[in-house]
């Protein structure tokens, strides 16, 4: 008698957590921004390091602080052309400092770059430095581009944080914001490469809030977000702009360690509390064999487009 009811205790397990997330994200982004603002005037005067600043998620963000009032910027990336154009439009319209440094994650010196950052007095960081896959594939079919992600991703995101930590600490802590993915808190497979690397940089982010006193680090875990990564141009009923995503992420700040960044992926990571992973892992598998299937339509477009280009210009 008392086995049968524990699937029903069960069950109203996961309805009630179900509930509970579905509360908390009605309170963090529909509820709090009515008499809440995140507190940022301790860093206006103090200087924000963003990484991965000239695309997509990372330079939204970067706007949406400088439209909330930070002016010091020291941005870096691996992109001078892309590192100036973001410089020149926040010193344009915002009339902001801006500091850039040229630097590849997955290849230039560390050391040369904690040197830079040392003598600078950090109060933001906003780490969102990454990069995708043109393909969904098994782990080691494509080793260049799981070799990529794990540096960069994991490893080169992971040195970032060590060799920031120490100056921040030193003038006095802050506030860290770090990019993971919704993709980092459980094996994806034809993703393993970023899937693993994610899930690391959500561990290290609980890890690194919880050593430091002074600091307070923030980890964002996004589903689709409409940028070049994952080849979506516009946002949609589950895809949300940088831009939206940017301003709903910094409202907030100071009410969660850990959060997917807005309200539209809040509620389609509810899925996640409703059922558990030996059945959901099951159910989320069409979406990624659909947008492996969408990536590789893409790809043949793309390619028969330049093909179509290079017969005109040999024709001419």
């Amino acid at each position: 008698m008392m086995l049968s009811v524990v699937p029903f205790i069960y069950v109203g397990y996961r309805i009630c957590r179900t509930i509970l997330a579905l509360i908390k994200a009605i309170f963090i982004y529909l509820l709090a921004p009515l008499f809440y603002s995140p507190n940022l005037k301790p860093y206006v005067n103090r200087w924000t390091v963003v990484t991965g600043c000239t695309d997509g998620i990372g330079k939204a963000y970067t706007i949406e602080l400088a439209k909330r009032g930070l002016r010091k910027f020291v941005l870096i990336g691996r992109n001078q052309t892309k590192l100036s154009d973001i410089k020149t439009y926040l010193e344009l319209s915002f009339g902001c400092r801006v500091k850039t440094y040229v630097f590849d994650f997955s290849k230039d010196n560390y050391d040369e770059l904690r040197k830079f950052v040392s003598d600078i007095d950090v109060g933001f960081v906003v780490n969102s430095v990454g990069v995708g896959r043109e393909n969904l594939e098994r782990y080691g079919d494509n080793p260049d581009a799981d070799r990529q992600i794990l540096k960069v991703n994991g490893l080169g995101a992971a040195e970032f944080l060590s060799l920031i930590l120490p100056t921040m600490e030193k003038s006095g802590g802050g506030q860290i914001v770090v990019l993971s993915s919704s993709q980092g808190y459980r094996p994806i497979p034809y993703l393993a490469s970023y899937s693993a690397s994610k899930a690391m940089m959500s561990f290290l982010c609980e890890c690194i809030d919880r050593e430091y006193k002074t600091i307070s680090v923030q980890c964002l875990t996004p589903a689709l977000v409409a940028t070049k990564m994952v080849y979506y141009e516009k946002g949609s009923l589950f895809v949300v702009t940088p831009e939206q995503f940017a301003k709903e992420a910094v409202n907030s700040i100071g009410l969660t360690a850990r959060t997917s960044g807005c309200f539209n992926h809040e509620l389609q990571l509810l899925a996640m509390h409703l059922f558990p992973w030996t059945i959901l892992k099951h159910l989320i598998m069409p979406i990624y064999y659909h947008q492996r299937r969408r990536m590789t339509l893409l790809h043949a477009a793309a390619s028969a487009e330049k093909q179509g280009v290079t017969r005109m210009s040999a024709k001419a």
